[in-house]
């Protein structure tokens, strides 16, 4: 009677990793995943090259005004 006690452990060991596997992600999870990563890249490197730029350009007004206000003492 070993036996149907080993095939009911058994049995419900597989149960318990089914419903684990239920659980993680999917291929196309890990695609889209991917995809989303991927886009987000991109849009970070064009937000940082338009900051550099808008940093450039105040750092250039900072200094205009700089001079200015030197140049009245």
């Amino acid at each position: 009677m070993q036996k149907k006690g080993d095939i009911s452990d058994l049995h419900h060991r597989v149960t318990k990793i089914e419903d684990s596997l239920q659980h993680l992600p999917s291929s196309k999870d890990f695609n889209d995943l991917k995809l989303a990563v991927t886009e987000m890249n991109g849009e970070t490197k064009a937000f940082h090259t338009e900051v550099k730029a808008e940093v450039k350009g105040l750092s250039r007004l900072v200094g205009l005004l700089v001079e200015k206000e030197v140049g009245k003492e």
